[in-house]
């Protein structure tokens, strides 16, 4: 199954025992990805469509992914935290169009923290490690993160950053929020390719 994958970044990090509300944010946000990987055929897509679904009385499993990771941001955040902790999870999804873009996002995206909150880094680093060990795969296409893998790295990312001192989350939450807003309204698949081709339909029914 090619979402195995995804389920395998959770292996690395039971076993290292990261903080127990990093690994219940990952496990909630991926279980929700699961149920978007394979319940959310020929549903809408993006914020858009899912609020227009809400609004319309229809719950869809995106917007199930969106109220799930909103109350896992509440319940494990801070006012300075939570809105990072909310948009990262649908970041990293969003970036998630080819193969091993989502995973390579992360660990450069966790770059940063070596100096600005390593303590932040410390508790992400089995994810990223599981990350790394399965890239090779993602790259490949002989299998992927799908959308239980790209939730549970962006949380573990957004976790790392909530680390940070100061304004720093704030602004990272920001930044999601304005890339989140372009790949809702510009497929992040083609804004530029990073050399990778796009993913084949057979492993990624989302594109």
């Amino acid at each position: 199954m090619a979402q195995a994958v995804g389920v395998a970044l959770f292996l690395p990090a039971m076993l290292v025992r990261p903080p127990l509300s990093l690994l219940a944010g990952a496990l909630a946000l991926g279980m929700v990805g699961l149920l978007d990987d394979f319940a959310s055929r020929g549903e809408p897509r993006g914020w858009a469509g899912h609020a227009r679904a809400l609004g319309q009385g229809r719950l869809t499993c995106g917007g199930v992914k969106a109220l799930t990771g909103i109350a896992v941001a509440l319940m494990l955040g801070t006012w300075r935290t939570a809105p990072l902790l909310a948009l990262g999870p649908n970041l990293v999804n969003t970036i998630d169009t080819r193969p091993g873009r989502a995973i390579l996002f992360y660990l450069l995206a966790a770059v940063p923290l070596i100096w600005i909150a390593p303590a932040g880094l410390v508790r992400a680093a089995p994810f990223a490690a599981a990350a790394l060990g399965l890239l090779p795969l993602d790259l490949g296409e002989r299998a992927m993160l799908g959308d239980v893998g790209a939730n549970a790295l962006g949380f573990a990312l957004a976790y790392a950053w909530a680390a940070a001192p100061g304004l720093t989350p704030l602004l990272a939450a920001a930044a999601a929020l304005a890339v989140i807003t372009v790949g809702d309204r510009v497929s992040l698949g083609r804004v530029g390719t990073w050399g990778v081709p796009p993913r084949r339909s057979h492993l990624h029914p989302g594109e």
